[in-house]
């Protein structure tokens, strides 16, 4: 009955959740269709702007006798003149300039009975009907963005009572048993009772500076989500699931595979609960470090809707037919690992962050390298990988951000050093994976390729003429190119597509192991089944990085890098120290949150320290990704093991334990760390080497 009550909130959530995509996707093509209108209405009327409304009548006198005006204005001039003869020797009364300034004034009168009567006679049906269709269009995209701040917290707290009502936010490990239940709930509880009280009194003590009736709304939807989400945590507290096992281990045994079951955002929540709340006593410290989510709330509206594309996605044939395309090669199973990757570089770069492209695609990586005959250790390392090379390239939205944060750096300079980078990464890839291969390095012959190779083509043909259709006529008909702000709008308007035409020539993605896919699913529950599961993954994403801004608050006001020396003896030690500093941020921050920090502190002692800032910036953001792939946190692992599946997971470690030879049953963790790691080591010191010589 639980179970029943929570699948149906579930769903109630999933519909809810779509009609708030809907408005995103409607809005963002609604104002750039706007700005086409009034171009459209300027070619089909001429000087549409002056026909958007009626003008109002002129209230002035076009018609009057200027004689008799003349000796009304004499006559009263005369009536005055004793008085203005005592400061002015000349108070006579000039008719002539009165004339010719009474004149002036009816024809001016004149001139505006003529511009409204003309506006007037323009004014037709036709006119009327268009710019109540452009005025409409553009009310639409007004009120969406003022309430951008409302749809964030909605897409926020939607996903996480998803995630919280489906215990899917993101931890090392489920839980298991009945004692790890307790635990986690009742740690969940408090530190989500610790959100909601900072939310309260944030508000309570602001409400005499809030003056627009928007924000005071905006204030109490916070609180009352904060209070639901408590609530959601207390029911599941008091009312544990009936398929949990008992645990007879020791009381330390169960107390230390408890904690593994912690979410992470919980960890960070109760970090900066205790010294906002114990050690400052700043009540409102949490709320306001937090609350930077919402002043970010289009970037973060963004990744809610590339991770519904990626859901979208998982449910397409594209994955697995981009995957046929080159399977009939009879490539290594490295090889195809390392295609992968690179094949991702593309996506990650226009998300902006690599957390969002394994969530959205991770999925359909694992399980096509696993059908290309990959061992599942080797597709968990390249399923982990795949949004760690493209962050580098352009039009990387993490790399727009740290341009406008540090004047000392510009995006065509990052992007340039980031397409070196990302060549250096993938080609130590390419070089490892040979190196471990179990298979030497194969090529089928062209008459065994040709046959499959074509057809694997063909079959793209479809949703390849969509996407160039597609792109076209957003270019064409609403001048919106494909680049990192039109990308999240644009791409899940084709994705529909690909599917809506999938389905009609009844064709639909085959089912895969940890895959949630339905295959004879009509569109419409399709679509719904996917925002559910995106909702599950937004809940889980969003909340750690909501968190992450707390936690980057404390490390903030705790001064931390103020213990560091200003000035060190050599650069080299300098640079040292930075890469410890950095892959440590990566592993408890999400990239924004990361960048902000960096910014304010770490670029400063770089650059004093005679580190170039676009040296620095570049060792940045690999040591970011290292931090991503580096235990005991190892985020994009995590995300993995979040999108593949607890029982996939559980196969692949039991798979890696029974290979022959260390790299092979630890090669998940290894392989990725090992390719970052060299790539920061040479990224970070080499530039060093060479300015020495």
């Amino acid at each position: 009955m639980q179970n029943s009550l929570f699948q149906f909130v579930r769903q109630s959530l999933g519909w809810l959740l779509l009609v708030v995509f809907s408005i995103l996707l409607l809005s963002s093509t609604g104002a750039q269709l706007h700005s086409r209108l009034l171009l459209m209405g300027d070619w089909l009327y001429g000087d549409y702007y002056m026909l958007r409304a009626d003008l109002p009548a002129p209230s002035c006198q076009r018609e009057f006798d200027i004689e008799k005006r003349l000796d009304e204005l004499e006559s009263a001039a005369s009536a005055d003149a004793g008085l203005d003869a005592l400061f002015d020797d000349d108070a006579s009364f000039d008719r002539e300039a009165s004339r010719r300034s009474l004149e002036k004034a009816q024809q001016l009168c004149q001139d505006k009975y003529d511009l409204y009567e003309e506006s007037s006679s323009q004014i037709t049906t036709s006119v009327k009907m268009f710019r109540s269709i452009e005025q409409a269009v553009e009310f639409f995209s007004l009120i969406v963005f003022d309430y951008q701040k409302f749809l964030i917290v909605l897409v926020l707290f939607l996903g996480a009572i998803c995630a919280t009502l489906s215990q899917h936010h993101i931890s090392f490990r489920p839980i298991k048993t009945r004692f790890e239940h307790y635990c986690v709930q009742s740690l969940e509880t408090l530190a989500l009772l610790g959100l909601y009280i900072p939310s309260l009194t944030f508000f309570a003590q602001s409400k005499n500076a809030i003056t627009s009736p928007l924000s005071v709304i905006f204030a109490w939807t916070v609180v009352g989500a904060a209070s639901v989400l408590t609530f959601i945590s207390l029911v599941r507290l008091l009312k544990p699931s009936d398929t949990l096992q008992s645990d007879n281990r020791s009381w330390f045994a169960k107390s230390i595979s408890m904690l593994l079951c912690i979410p992470i955002y919980i960890y960070m929540l109760l970090i900066a609960g205790f010294y906002f709340l114990v050690i400052e006593k700043h009540v409102t410290g949490i709320s306001i470090y937090a609350g930077q989510l919402f002043e970010q709330a289009e970037m973060f509206l963004q990744i809610g809707l590339y991770i519904w594309l990626g859901m979208l996605l998982k449910r397409s044939r594209l994955g697995q037919q981009l995957f046929n395309v080159i399977r009939p090669w009879g490539f290594s199973p490295e090889i195809v690992a390392f295609i992968a990757v690179v094949m991702m570089a593309v996506p990650t770069a226009y998300t902006g962050a690599s957390g969002i492209i394994i969530i959205a695609m991770g999925a359909i990586v694992y399980t096509e390298l696993c059908h290309s005959g990959a061992r599942r250790s080797l597709a968990l390392a390249a399923t982990a990988m795949t949004g760690s090379a493209g962050v580098v390239l352009r039009p990387c939205l993490i790399i727009v951000v740290i341009a406008a944060l540090n004047k000392d750096v510009v995006t065509q300079d990052l992007y340039s050093s980031g397409l070196r980078v990302f060549g250096l990464s993938m080609a130590l890839l390419l070089l490892i994976l040979l190196m471990t291969s179990k298979d030497k390095f194969t090529l089928k012959p062209w008459s065994q390729v040709k046959s499959p190779f074509v057809k694997a083509l063909q079959d793209l043909i479809l949703p390849v003429m969509i996407f160039i259709i597609m792109t076209i006529a957003y270019d064409f008909i609403l001048d919106a190119q494909l680049d990192e702000i039109s990308a999240p709008i644009i791409l899940p308007v084709i994705m529909l597509l690909i599917l809506y035409f999938e389905r009609r020539k009844g064709r639909s993605a085959p089912e895969c192991e940890g895959s949630e896919i339905i295959t004879a699913e009509p569109l419409p529950k399709l679509i719904h089944a996917a925002t559910m599961e995106a909702a599950l993954h937004i809940g889980a994403l969003l909340m750690l990085m909501t968190f992450s801004f707390a936690l980057g608050g404390v490390i903030e006001r705790t001064e931390v890098v103020a213990l560091l020396p200003s000035v060190f003896d050599s650069v080299w030690v300098c640079m040292a120290m930075l890469v410890v500093i950095l892959v440590l941020i990566g592993m408890v921050m999400d990239p924004f949150g990361a960048v902000v920090l960096v910014s304010g502190s770490l670029a400063s002692l770089a650059y004093t320290n005679g580190i170039a800032p676009l040296h620095f910036w570049m060792v940045t953001l690999v040591a970011f990704e290292l931090g991503y792939l580096t235990p005991p946190v190892a985020l994009n692992h995590l995300l993995t093991r979040q999108v593949i599946g607890e029982k996939e997971a559980v196969l692949a470690e039991q798979e890696a334990m029974q290979a022959s030879g260390w790299w092979y049953k630890h090669e998940r963790i290894l392989l990725p760390m090992t390719v970052m790691a060299i790539t920061l080591l040479l990224t970070a010191f080499v530039p060093l080497f060479v300015k020495t010589l």
